[in-house]
């Protein structure tokens, strides 16, 4: 999640926005396809585990390049990248972006964040083919940012223990707080029991107002950058223990994701 160095209030907004144009377009599964479990002999699904997931993921942009004749890079057009990831859910996608089990390239990784992102826009209401969606987004963003903040919270397991999900769904949530309260619309509570999200949610808020403490400054997609904003001075140790309280042991996860 890219993060300007502007006030809390106007950080998500425009980094959502942003994302229209740079970011953050698929369907809530990348074609829906491809799933991140599999059958059983009675019918019932089995969620694989995430290193399998990855190995799958792998294998899947391994045969579309096999079938090209050559691997893709920063020259794909977007339009062969999708039709690469085509059939992976968002949960196999969280799995290139964070290079999990190290095996994707930089290419690959940010090819699925951006079909993770064109997700989080198309719960938001956007349609990239549709400039009316466009219109229609900005017309509500309170509403925006809360379906924003729901879509975040169906994500995967894995995705949610990154320090990426945790900012977004953090900001989501206090923009759609900002927002409705600017616009005279109903405030949703949409507090999470994620507990970075809780911290980051309480010193986003505690900043309001502050010029010197409410701007957020640069890439946050790491623990020491999150740690580095001036709205986090002071804390440093909440926010590590609520990280070590996200994270569960034994993942396989990129934490600069």
């Amino acid at each position: 999640m890219m993060i300007s160095g502007q006030s809390v209030a106007s950080t998500a907004v425009t980094v959502k926005s942003a994302k229209v144009s740079a970011d953050a377009r698929a369907n809530a599964t990348a074609d829906g396809g491809a799933a991140t479990a599999t059958a059983t002999a009675g019918g019932s699904a089995v969620k694989k585990d995430f290193a399998t997931v990855a190995k799958d993921a792998r294998a899947t942009l391994d045969a579309v390049y096999q079938q090209r004749g050559k691997a893709m890079d920063m020259h794909t057009s977007g339009k062969d990248w999708e039709a690469a990831f085509k059939g992976m859910d968002r949960r196999a996608l969280y799995a290139v972006a964070s290079n999990a089990g190290g095996q994707f390239s930089k290419d690959e990784q940010g090819a699925a964040d951006f079909l993770m992102g064109k997700q989080v826009e198309q719960a938001q209401g956007i349609d990239s083919a549709n400039p009316a969606s466009i219109a229609a987004f900005q017309g509500n963003l309170a509403n925006a940012m809360k379906a924003g903040a729901k879509f975040l919270d169906s994500v995967s397991d894995e995705e949610k223990q990154s320090v990426n999900w945790a900012m977004s769904r953090a900001s989501m949530q206090q923009s759609h707080e900002m927002l409705a309260e600017r616009d005279g619309q109903p405030v949703e509570n949409l507090d999470s029991d994620n507990p970075l999200v809780k911290v980051i949610k309480a010193a986003l808020s505690a900043a309001k107002g502050d010029p010197a403490r409410e701007r957020s400054e640069g890439r946050i997609d790491s623990l020491e950058s999150l740690k580095s904003q001036p709205w986090a001075k002071g804390l440093e140790a909440q926010i590590d223990q609520a990280h070590r309280a996200s994270t569960k042991q034994g993942a396989l996860l990129d934490s600069k994701v």
